[in-house]
């Protein structure tokens, strides 16, 4: 039994703008700014109270990654980047980058135990 083609006339719209909703991935050409459910502004303010910033595989093709190196450049904070390959990432006299290559279900649970490790050692716990 196969089941007929669903054929849609019109795409749904945004019910706070009222314009034809965009697939749930942010094209290279959208801003984050364009819908209010990319919540971009909230994580600009994450990103300013962070004291180190990381990525988890990522290109660094999109804007989010830009805006995020961009205020570490700004607030000399230093930036981890977790990827299966090197290169991706390299520090400058702006940047303070660590690049931590190998598969993320190795290699995360070493930085976990860093953190905890850190935390303890300043007297928290």
């Amino acid at each position: 039994d196969s089941q007929p083609a669903i054929c849609v006339k019109y795409p749904p719209l945004c019910p706070s703008c009222n314009k034809p909703v965009a697939p749930q991935a942010l094209l290279f050409d959208e801003g984050y700014h364009s819908h209010e459910h990319y919540q971009f502004e909230r994580m600009e303010q994450w990103i300013e109270q962070a004291e180190v910033i990381v990525f988890v595989g990522t290109s660094f093709a999109v804007s989010l990654t830009d805006c995020a190196l961009e205020h570490a450049r700004q607030e000399q904070k230093l930036v981890y980047n977790f990827n299966i390959e090197s290169g991706k990432l390299e520090s400058t006299a702006w940047l303070n980058v660590e690049n931590v290559v190998g598969d993320v279900q190795r290699t995360l649970p070493m930085l976990v135990k860093a953190c905890e490790e850190e935390f303890l050692a300043q007297g928290n716990g």
